[in-house]
């Protein structure tokens, strides 16, 4: 989860707000040469954040008591009784491990995050977090995944990313071939379910407001939010509150779906036209694929159409835009008031958005970029730069 970056963007631009980070330091800097000498080292959060180790290199250049303490991971570190540690409890084992059971003697918040002096008889520490160090869930996806084996860590990311946009590209090619082969296999009865999703006003459901409610398409939409939210536990998996995790993964994503659709649906009612939403058993599968590799795609359904029309690509280019929006108002609060539910909000609302403007059939993104490139082009780029500092730099 790198939307640090933004802050940090400000922090070694803003010369404001680099004068702020001084004078906060400076008002700590009796406090901090008290904890730091000869056998202090500075301790590295395995899940530290990119915006927290980006502000340890600018402390280092600004205050020469942090500068010449030695840097090691938190898995090489032998505790000394003496250290700065860098990450919050979920950020770095170590913290999540002293904090509680050393006297907090002070704790000081800045622009950057959170100084917490810790001291005892034997044992005195100093803690830095950002505020998402204490509420968020750290990104473990990139550390477990496989292409870790062959590739820095920082790699991962954009490597999953590249996976998954070739497996969506390919779809087609790849679908020839497994019909190919499961037709070898399988009754006819089955290969039904590969067949192109047809839509019809006869289906059943009920409706409301004269907004037409489908059975089918509302058993998709929690299909795909399930689908979502276990590719994303795997990515931000805390083993010790992992059912908790994906319950409310699930209930996040269901609702955002929900509201996303139900928007959807009542614009159809205005531009009667026709749509639905249903499942991509291939999308399904690169979801869950991706987030294995270390960075999770949602693109588990897609919408298909009565009939084709510029309504219906005007009507997904606004589903589109404001879901990317609300990803953005879910990372400022998240910056704010940060917690999980901001979170998962923020990461499934981005990826659900920028992922079906992709421009591959059966996505949205196709439609949109035969309806306007123009807006295509100038609403993708900057959501592709937005996205990659989200999803894919840690």
């Amino acid at each position: 989860m790198k939307w640090e970056i933004f802050l940090l963007i400000a922090v070694l631009l803003c010369s404001q707000v680099q004068a702020d980070i001084i004078s906060e330091v400076q008002e700590l800097s009796s406090e901090i040469e008290a904890f730091c000498n000869d056998n202090t080292v500075i301790v590295k959060g395995e899940y530290a954040s990119k915006g927290e180790r980006m502000l340890l290199s600018f402390l280092k250049e600004k205050y020469p008591a942090i500068e010449k303490l030695s840097t090691v991971g938190e898995m090489d570190y032998s505790p000394n009784g003496n250290a700065f540690l860098i990450g919050g409890p979920y950020q770095n084992s170590y913290t999540k491990q002293i904090i509680g059971s050393v006297p907090e003697v002070k704790r000081k918040e800045t622009t950057a995050g959170t100084i917490i002096f810790l001291k005892s008889e034997t044992e005195q520490y100093v803690v830095f977090s950002d505020p998402q160090g204490f509420s968020n869930n750290p990104r473990t996806g990139p550390r477990k995944s496989p292409l870790a084996k062959i590739m820095p860590v920082e790699y991962v990311p954009a490597a999953a990313t590249a996976i998954g946009f070739s497996l969506i590209w390919l779809w087609k090619f790849l679908a020839i071939l497994f019909r190919k082969a499961f037709n070898l296999i399988v009754s006819g009865k089955a290969m039904k379910l590969l067949k192109k999703k047809k839509i019809s006003n006869k289906t059943k459901g009920f409706e409301y407001q004269g907004i037409k409610i489908k059975y089918r398409e509302w058993v998709s939409i929690l299909g795909a939010a399930v689908v979502f939210a276990v590719a994303k536990s795997y990515e931000f998996l805390i083993s010790e509150e992992m059912l908790a995790f994906i319950l409310a993964s699930i209930l996040v994503n269901t609702v955002i779906y929900s509201i996303r659709h139900f928007t959807r649906l009542t614009m159809d009612k205005l531009h009667d036209s026709h749509t639905e939403y249903v499942f991509w058993i291939w999308g399904g599968i690169v979801t869950i694929i991706s987030g294995w590799l270390g960075n999770t795609f949602s693109v588990a359904g897609y919408t298909v159409s009565h009939k084709k029309s510029e309504k219906e690509a005007k009507i997904s280019y606004m589903i589109d835009i404001l879901t990317f929006a609300a990803s953005i108002v879910f990372m400022i609060l998240n910056l704010i008031f940060p917690s999980t539910l901001l979170q998962m909000s923020m990461l499934l609302a981005m990826a659900i958005a920028y992922l079906q403007m992709i421009p591959v059939s059966p996505l949205n993104g196709k439609k949109i970029y035969a309806w306007n490139r123009k807006l295509w082009w100038g609403s993708f780029i900057p959501m592709t730069v937005i996205y990659v500092l989200v999803n894919v730099l840690i």
